[in-house]
């Protein structure tokens, strides 16, 4: 029975990463965000430019095939919502039935992340784990 767990698991994963790898995705990562400001006056050229930019910023990664628990973590709870109801619908396209609601699955992977030896791990790999284990992941094939 064991065998058959860890088999289902890694035909999830691997149908999980498969979906998530061919979706068509927009970045936002390569928007321009700098700002040219001329100031001026009528009287004398006091034109300044200012060039603000957020490249400094680290936001978390969102796509779901590479997302880890660091990105996790960083997550609104609106953007882990979105992030766990892409999961399921990607499972469930692939023949999957998901017994869980969306919460389930964001109570179990904010109760793994955190601590940095848990971190590393993909976020798809332990939605896959967590739902197989829990029964809440059930292939249909």
């Amino acid at each position: 029975m064991k065998k058959f767990y860890y088999s289902c698991f890694f035909v999830l994963l691997i149908l999980v990463l498969s979906a998530c790898s061919s979706e068509d995705k927009t970045s936002t990562d390569e928007t321009d965000t700098s700002v040219d400001a001329d100031i001026s006056t009528d009287e004398t050229d006091t034109s300044v430019d200012a060039d603000i930019s957020t490249d400094n910023i680290s936001s978390p990664n969102t796509d779901i095939s590479t997302a880890d628990g660091d990105d996790w973590v960083q997550l609104s709870t609106a953007q882990k919502l979105v992030m766990t109801q892409e999961i399921i619908s990607n499972l469930e396209i692939k023949g999957y039935t998901i017994l869980a609601e969306p919460q389930w699955f964001i109570d179990a992977l904010d109760a793994y992340y955190g601590d940095p030896s848990t971190n590393p791990t993909k976020v798809v790999e332990i939605f896959a784990m967590s739902g197989v284990a829990a029964e809440v992941v059930i292939s249909n094939e």
